[in-house]
């Protein structure tokens, strides 16, 4: 999970893991500290897929899987973007445009830049960093610097709270499920 900078594992570590439904279709657990619904979540596996809700979640409600995805795949060790890929929808991410962008510019000479598209580039990494780019504004104006770069999706992946958050709920998860078995 190192591709994402929050660190849940504090919040994470004092979760313990009980089962609430087991039934042949449906099956729920809850993952809390004792005495509290501050801060839990529940998971649930249903035929159609995963739901996570409660108060710590990805999202403001929580998320459901993509069809087909249950307790034995989410009870084992998975990466972080495939994860996400199955609960959450890519948007734009200042922090991944901003990080594209350096690295773009770290590379102009492979790219043919010419001495303003740099500026160009330069003042685009100023405005992000500013906090004063929509991603309309970033998109229309990458285009005109490079338009593959802006067709190659810069700047989209996975908001870093919600991604991070649940890969921190799955990885609590599968350790704690594995003891549960055990």
């Amino acid at each position: 999970m190192s591709d994402y900078d929050w660190d849940w594992s504090s919040a994470m570590s004092k979760l313990q893991l009980s089962q609430d439904l087991d039934t042949e279709h449906y099956k729920a657990f809850s993952l809390s500290k004792p005495n509290t619904r501050c801060g839990s979540m529940r998971v649930v596996f249903t035929p159609e897929g995963i739901v996570i809700l409660g108060d710590l979640v990805p999202l403001r409600n929580g998320v459901v899987s993509d069809f087909g995805y249950g307790l034995d795949w989410f009870s084992s060790h998975l990466y972080g973007d495939y994860l996400c890929s199955k609960f959450l929808c890519e948007e734009f991410v200042p922090e991944i445009a901003l990080a594209n962008l350096k690295d773009h510019l770290e590379h102009a000479d492979d790219y043919g830049y010419s001495a303003e598209n740099v500026l160009d580039v330069q003042e685009l990494i100023e405005r992000l960093e500013g906090g004063e780019l929509s991603e309309f504004e970033f998109n229309d104006t990458m285009y005109k610097i490079d338009p593959d770069f802006v067709i190659d999706g810069c700047g989209r992946g996975y908001n870093l709270r919600n991604a991070s958050l649940l890969c921190a709920i799955q990885k609590r998860f599968a350790e704690l499920y594995a003891e549960l078995e055990a």
